[in-house]
């Protein structure tokens, strides 16, 4: 069976962010992999990245759910 490195490096570290390519990976690959990482690993997940995201597109509000808790509730322009 197949190990990921991030499976392996999440019991050595203290907690994991997750780095979403926006408008290319699916959702429910995202919550698939985090609920692996959460529950089979036991692995804290500190949140979600989103990367190259076009902040213009309204579609991002509200993207990741998991659960009901949002990984990604609003895009924030600094």
């Amino acid at each position: 069976m197949p190990v990921s490195d991030a499976i392996v490096l999440s019991t050595m570290v203290d907690g994991v962010v997750y780095v979403v390519r926006g408008q290319e990976t699916p959702k429910n690959t995202v919550k698939a992999a985090i609920s692996q990482l959460k529950n089979d690993h036991q692995a804290k997940i500190l949140g979600v990245l989103l990367n190259r995201v076009d902040v213009r597109a309204a579609e991002y509000d509200d993207y990741y759910v998991h659960d009901g808790d949002d990984y990604y509730s609003s895009v924030r322009l600094a």
